[in-house]
Parts: C-alpha cells; sequence; structure tokens
C-alpha cells in the first residue's frame, strides 16, 4: 500500500510538472476521477487480501526503505517518467496536431473557425487549464496506469493468498479498467465537454493502448522476477560479502556455520558470538531472588509442618 500511495503521488508530479512546461494543468473533473474513482476505491481494496494460510520460513521487509523497496520505487519513477515524456513529446510530432486549434483531429473542415474557438478557450479563459492533446493524453494514460499499478503491487504468495481470493479488489480493477479503456475509445461530444478533452485520431489511441501494454508487462516482470525475487537478492549479498545489521540475522549466520550447534554440556554466553566475549555474564540480583523465593519457600514449608 506504501508503494501504491507513493507512486500515485509521483505519477500526478511529473503529469503536473509536465503540463506546467505549457501553463497547463489536470480539470477539477480529471482530479476528481483519479483521487476518487480510481485510487480512493483501490485504497479500501487492495489490502483486503486474506493472509496466507501457512506462515513463510522467513519474516518480511522489517524496514520501510528496504532495498527492494527504494529499487522499485526508484525503477518505477524512471520507467513513468519517460513513459509520460515520450507521450507527451510524441504526441506534438502527430501530423494532425495543433497547438492553436484543438479541434484538428476531429472537425478538419473550417480551420479558420476552428483556431478562433480553440484561441478563446486558451487565451480568454476564465479557468486556470484548459483543454490540449497534451493533457488528453496524459490523463487517460494515467488512468490504467494506476490500475496497473494496483494490479502489480497486489502480493500474493508467500504472506498474503492470491489476488483472485480478494474478490472486491478483483471486481474493482475489471470495472476501472474496463472503463478506462472506454474513455480512451469512447467518441461522444458529452464525454469531451464533463472531462475535459479533446478528441484524438484512432491510431493514435491505440498507439496509447499499446504504450500501456508495455508498461504493464515491463512493470510486472520487473517487480515478480527481479525486485521481489529473494533467491536473487541472497545471490547478491553473498556476491558482495554484505553482513546482516540486526543480531537475528548475526546469530542466524553464525548458527548456520557452527557445527558444533547445539551446545551440549557448556554454556555460551550471547554476546561472546558475536563480539568475541568469551565472558558469561551472571544476573546477580536474578540469583538473590531466586534464593530469596527459595528461602522463603523453605520458611513456609516449615511452618506449615509445624502448623
Amino acid at each position: 500500500m506504501f508503494k501504491y500511495m507513493a507512486m500515485f503521488g509521483l505519477t500526478e508530479y511529473i503529469n503536473t510538472l509536465l503540463l506546467y512546461w505549457q501553463r497547463n494543468i489536470f480539470g477539477n473533473n480529471q482530479w476528481l476521477i483519479h483521487d476518487f474513482a480510481i485510487v480512493f476505491v483501490i485504497f479500501f481494496t487492495m489490502s483486503s487480501t486474506p493472509a496466507y494460510p501457512k506462515l513463510a520460513p522467513y519474516r518480511p521487509p522489517g524496514q520501510m526503505i528496504s532495498p527492494s523497496m527504494l529499487f522499485s520505487l526508484i525503477f518505477n519513477v524512471l520507467f513513468t517518467t519517460a513513459m509520460q515524456t515520450y507521450a507527451f513529446l510524441m504526441v506534438q510530432k502527430q501530423a494532425w496536431y495543433s497547438s492553436i486549434d484543438i479541434y484538428s483531429a476531429c472537425y478538419p473542415g473550417n480551420k479558420s473557425l476552428n483556431e478562433n474557438l480553440t484561441h478563446m478557450l486558451i487565451h480568454e479563459r476564465t479557468k486556470v487549464n484548459y483543454e490540449s492533446f497534451e493533457s488528453t493524453t496524459l490523463w487517460l494514460i494515467t488512468c490504467l496506469h494506476l490500475v496497473i499499478f494496483a494490479f502489480v503491487f497486489s502480493k500474493g504468495k508467500p504472506f498474503r493468498k492470491p489476488l483472485y481470493t480478494n474478490y472486491l479488489f478483483v471486481v474493482v480493477l475489471i470495472i476501472e479498467t474496463a472503463f478506462t479503456i472506454f474513455f480512451i475509445f469512447a467518441d461522444f461530444p458529452s464525454i469531451y465537454l464533463n472531462l475535459e478533452l479533446v478528441c484524438t485520431p484512432m491510431s493514435w489511441r491505440i498507439h496509447m493502448l499499446i504504450l500501456l501494454v508495455v508498461c504493464l508487462v515491463v512493470t510486472f516482470v520487473v517487480e515478480e522476477f527481479i525486485l521481489d525475487n529473494r533467491a536473487l537478492w541472497l545471490a547478491i549479498k553473498t556476491c558482495l560479502k554484505i553482513k546482516p545489521g540486526s543480531k537475528y540475522k548475526k546469530f542466524h549466520t553464525i548458527l548456520e556455520e557452527d557445527k558444533d550447534w547445539p551446545p551440549i554440556g557448556r554454556t555460551i554466553n550471547g554476546n561472546s558470538l558475536i563480539d568475541g566475549d568469551a565472558t558469561i555474564y551472571i544476573n546477580e540480583a536474578y540469583e538473590q531472588d531466586s534464593a530469596l523465593s527459595t528461602e522463603e519457600g523453605c520458611e513456609n514449608g516449615q511452618q506449615n509442618g509445624r502448623n
């Protein structure tokens, strides 16, 4: 959940920076759909996957920023930045693109009228944002990208049951994916008006969908087979000779290498295993408490015998 919320905020931040390049920003309805219709619903259903019935032989990461978590965030931020920047720049290179006529892809008939309408919309607007090919492209890509993040970050075994056991979450993913694809390919004036989108050719919509499929495949493969590959991380630590940081892992490593473990007929101090200190620590207060308890027990026994 932490990784999903972090990537949601960073993805929106990347979009905002790109649109600020044009002195533009998403519309209010577009923000509402991202925040409530997609992320808010995922937030309440994503973590409802039941726990796995069998305990794993190892515990989950004990730190919020573990190496796998940190590298996952770095990879996804870089990949998201590259994908969003590619879409932002590529749409400007299309033959139908025009910065002064946002209707050029849908109604090319009356060019002068369209340019006048676009000029009034952009330069004489009363709101901060305005419709553009860039904002439409980034918004549609981000809608489905947020669903992809939810799917990829929903880990199953060994700590939770598989994704398909969380029926409500699966239904949410299916509905949001269907509606997002509908928004990409729908060609209704009411949708353009309410969602503050502009019309784009079918070829560009297919281009966006292919880009998102590539995003899904790359993100899933990297997360599943590289960043969450425990055997790979253990092999890297072994090759680099990285020593464990916690005392539990130090004890575990030492005991695995100790052929005489468990000790029979001898006493070993915990500090001697790690620091080489062969002295044995005796808690005198504990010894005195034990002696006092023994004496009190004897006295109580003698009094009960007399009675």
